[in-house]
């Protein structure tokens, strides 16, 4: 059967003029959202579809909650006549966002069978090209922006837990797998551990620019070393 895990990303190419202040985003929101894509190319459909306890949640969960973020939060409000991919997506995939409604249980994501991977890939697909479409007529607003920003990070969060979750699952396996076959390399030369010295005092500790920050990291404040 053909392999559902194809990349599906943006069409980028016929931009003639200088790139507009939401061209960057929108190639990094490609960028992006095809790597959570590439990460599950390695596994099987079986892999995809365990839990392997309570606090892990299933790759295709992941890659399904991660496209229900864009949907819910972006398209729903920027889409004229939004209609939703599927409306029992919307509980399905919601995770702890008490104000969107209903959530299934998380430590029961491992008995959806259903939806298929390849349904959770067509759903990607599908909420891509309607981000294409929002993109061209709302690519410079700065509202619009901050929340694509914000699900692209939301993503790669999740892009970790994908890796994390698989190494806890595999793991369990008596026939020991692995998540991809690599070659073997020959290792550096490890540097020598050695102590570093710095000056007690005042620091200042947390986010200080004017990039993308998580409200934990703020606000900027001064803290005591020694």
């Amino acid at each position: 059967m053909n392999d559902p895990r194809t990349l599906h990303s943006i069409d980028l190419h016929g931009h003639d003029s200088a790139p507009a202040a939401g061209e960057n985003l929108r190639s990094r929101y490609a960028s992006i959202r095809a790597h959570s894509v590439n990460l599950v190319k390695p596994l099987s459909e079986e892999d995809c579809c365990v839990q392997s306890m309570p606090d892990a949640s299933p790759t295709k969960w992941h890659l399904g909650h991660t496209s229900w973020f864009f949907e819910t939060f972006i398209l729903e409000k920027y889409e004229d006549a939004f209609r939703p991919f599927l409306p029992a997506f919307r509980m399905l995939f919601n995770s702890y966002y008490n104000g969107i409604g209903e959530k299934y249980p998380r430590a029961q994501r491992g008995m959806l069978t259903r939806p298929a991977l390849h349904e959770i890939m067509l759903y990607r697909k599908k909420v891509n090209e309607r981000m294409e479409g929002i993109f061209a007529h709302h690519g410079d607003d700065e509202a619009f922006r901050m929340l694509v920003e914000l699900g692209l990070h939301h993503e790669q969060q999740h892009q970790e837990l994908i890796l994390t979750d698989i190494k806890h699952l595999l793991s369990l396996n008596p026939l020991k797998p692995a998540y991809r076959e690599q070659e073997e390399e020959t290792s550096p030369a490890a540097t020598a551990i050695e102590w570093h010295a710095f000056d007690s005092g005042l620091v200042e500790i947390g986010h200080g620019g004017d990039g993308f920050r998580f409200d934990n990291e703020t606000p900027r404040h001064r803290r005591g070393s020694s």
